[in-house]
């Protein structure tokens, strides 16, 4: 039995249906989904992608899509591509996300990639998921190996490509925010204005947020981008 759900609501959010346990995303044979799912929406198309880690067999896992869309009100799954797969005893991938780029069909993904260390891995599909690059480490192997997590990638109206994650900070008594752009379209994601560190912060991971009555703080980063026709389009939140 697959492992993952999925719901949707109407526009304005007056009704939500859930597709259930039963009714998923389609996967090859005897794979399963297994965690950490998340969608994005090609505007243009009215493709919808499905990202999320899966299981092909007890000795390799994967991030991989499946690519829905509404036919007359009703939405179904028709696709899953691969996005990267791996030996289970090579590497583990973890916390996965998504962005769409509507203006031109492009598809980005970034994912923590547990070997012998950690590093934030980038991909990126030019023909709607359909086939991906090979991973290209966007995080700072000098610095920040072994201590990253919870990357993010979006996408802002003229293709600018903006990727956050978190990073720990074993020097000092605060943690990273970090954070890279690239221009042409992930081309050169890992060059493009360099690293940034847009702040750093006291995670309080022991403490939890107020009347969250657990020991975690909740300290990955999240990021939007304002596409509307409006004065502040291209505005670039983080938070």
């Amino acid at each position: 039995r697959l492992g993952n759900g999925f719901g949707r609501v109407n526009v304005g959010g007056a009704t939500y249906t859930y597709g259930g346990n039963d009714i998923q995303p389609p996967a090859f044979t005897a794979w399963k989904w297994t965690s950490d799912p998340v969608m994005t929406v090609n505007d243009k198309t009215g493709d919808y992608y499905y990202c999320c880690l899966a299981a092909p067999d007890a000795s390799t896992n994967s991030s991989a899509i499946a690519r829905g869309r509404f036919t007359a009100g009703v939405f179904a799954f028709d696709s899953v591509f691969i996005v990267r797969t791996a030996p289970n005893a090579a590497a583990f991938l973890d916390k996965q996300w998504i962005a769409a780029d509507s203006t031109n069909g492009f598809l980005y993904v970034t994912n923590t990639t547990f070997t012998a260390t950690d590093q934030i891995d980038f991909y990126r599909s030019t023909d709607g998921g359909r086939t991906w690059s090979l991973p290209v480490q966007i995080s700072n192997a000098a610095t920040d190996n072994g201590n990253v997590q919870g990357s993010r990638p979006a996408v802002g109206p003229n293709s600018e490509l903006y990727v956050v994650w978190y990073a720990a900070d074993a020097t000092t008594d605060e943690d990273d925010i970090r954070f890279r752009v690239s221009l042409d379209k992930g081309v050169t994601v890992d060059a493009n204005n360099g690293l940034l560190t847009p702040a750093k912060f006291n995670q309080q991971f022991g403490t939890g947020a107020p009347a969250f009555n657990r020991a975690r703080g909740v300290n990955f980063p999240t990021i939007a981008v304002d596409r509307q026709n409006v004065p502040q389009r291209g505005g670039l939140y983080i938070s």
